[in-house]
């Protein structure tokens, strides 16, 4: 019984759909985009999730390849920059 509950503790937490169709997304566009563009198109596409109101989960959910992570780490960056900002006004 205890070997069940540890097995349910370990488990990622379940996509949600929006990640799903997301992650189904990236990984289907970027096959279009160039190698050297791709950073610059996840970005993007982090960009206006972000602005569109992408909750965290999801955001980290896209977090499928070398560009998507990169986008997602800078995003999470500026943020925590921006927040520094506040707190020294």
């Amino acid at each position: 019984m205890q070997n069940i509950l540890l097995l349910r503790i370990r488990k990622k937490p379940k996509m949600s759909d929006t990640s799903e169709l997301l992650v189904q997304f990236w990984q289907t566009v970027k096959e279009y985009i160039s190698a050297k563009d791709r950073q610059v198109a996840a970005d993007h596409v982090i960009n206006e999730l972000v602005e569109l109101g992408i909750t965290d989960h999801d955001l980290q959910q896209l977090a499928v390849d070398s560009a998507m992570r990169a986008a997602i780490a800078e995003h999470l960056d500026v943020e925590e920059t921006d927040e520094d900002s506040e707190d020294d006004e």
